[in-house]
């Protein structure tokens, strides 16, 4: 929500940073056109890959949670974590730099710069502080998560300059969270580095 304030504030054109709902729809099927052209795998497929991972995270979910416990946490993934963290690092943080930085470099013909890197970098350097307690004093940073994060971030802004929107790294986004909290919850624990006790 900081980031649509600062766009508010500003008096930038939400557009601009991705935040168009009214195309979304057309977005996701042009993110998803675009695979199937890159891929040379039918749209159909990816369509079906993204359905059948929801569906092994909701399944997954279910021997774990009560129905209410997993539709907060579905709820929470998406439009907490997943549209909050895609608004302000890719919609916002990552157009401004594309601006700034330009685009020098060609990763699967999409044309990218530092930008994209630098937006990923942070993007993890932000996840490391997933572990550190300032109230208790435990001041251990989660590295391997935030190595793993920056590749995700990576792999979400390559998106953004593929598509030209954030709604694929929206939904990529909040796949991956509950693929993990789901379907590989210790796994999960133990990238994250928490201490055992």
């Amino acid at each position: 929500m900081f980031a649509i304030g600062l766009l508010i504030i500003l008096r930038r054109d939400f557009g601009t940073y991705g935040l168009d709902v009214r195309v979304w729809p057309m977005e996701l099927k042009r993110a998803i056109e675009m695979a199937a052209a890159k891929s040379r795998i039918s749209p159909r497929w990816w369509w079906t890959a993204i359905g059948l991972q929801f569906v092994v995270c909701i399944v997954a979910g279910l021997f774990r949670l009560s129905v209410t416990q997993l539709l907060l946490l579905v709820t929470w993934q998406l439009f907490a974590t997943a549209l909050g963290e895609e608004i302000f690092f890719r919609g916002y943080m990552q157009s401004r730099l594309s601006q700034v930085f330009v685009r020098r470099f060609s990763i699967l013909r999409i044309r990218c710069g530092f930008g994209l890197i630098i937006t990923a970098l942070l993007f993890g350097l932000l996840h490391s502080f997933n572990t550190v307690d300032y109230f208790s004093g435990r001041f251990t940073f989660a590295w391997t998560l935030a190595f793993l994060t920056a590749l995700m971030g990576f792999a979400f802004g390559l998106l953004k300059e593929g598509t030209g929107s954030i709604v694929p790294g929206i939904i990529v986004h909040a796949l991956n969270n509950l693929f993990w909290l789901m379907v590989m919850p210790h796994s999960a624990w133990f990238w994250l580095s928490r201490p055992s006790h």
